[in-house]
């Protein structure tokens, strides 16, 4: 039998260190008391990982199976205090809107 390409132990290397980057970078920000702390921090590690050039590799099963606990972190963190101040966020997000319309466009 033949091991599929993506399973190579070169593949399972690079993407148990991103996983463990991705989890330091989680443990900090939850450390410094962020907010979203284990979506952000995750994302700004490996992110800056990837831009000095780290050889990072993601897991297409990991992700489908991440994306509904990344929804569900991300639903519990709009609490009704949270979202009684949205009249106080129209002014952003609208200057968020005209900006991503302008970089897109």
């Amino acid at each position: 039998m033949q091991i599929p390409k993506t399973l190579t132990s070169n593949a399972i290397l690079l993407s148990s260190a991103t996983l463990l980057l991705g989890a330091g970078g989680g443990w900090l920000f939850d450390y410094w008391r962020m907010p979203l702390a284990w979506l952000v921090g995750p994302l700004i590690v490996t992110t800056a990982a990837a831009l000095v050039g780290a050889p990072l590799k993601g897991s297409l099963r990991l992700r489908n199976i991440m994306i509904p606990i990344l929804g569900v972190m991300l639903g519990s963190a709009f609490t009704p205090v949270a979202l009684a101040g949205f009249g106080g966020w129209v002014p952003s997000l609208s200057a968020l809107i005209v900006f991503i319309v302008v970089v897109v466009v």
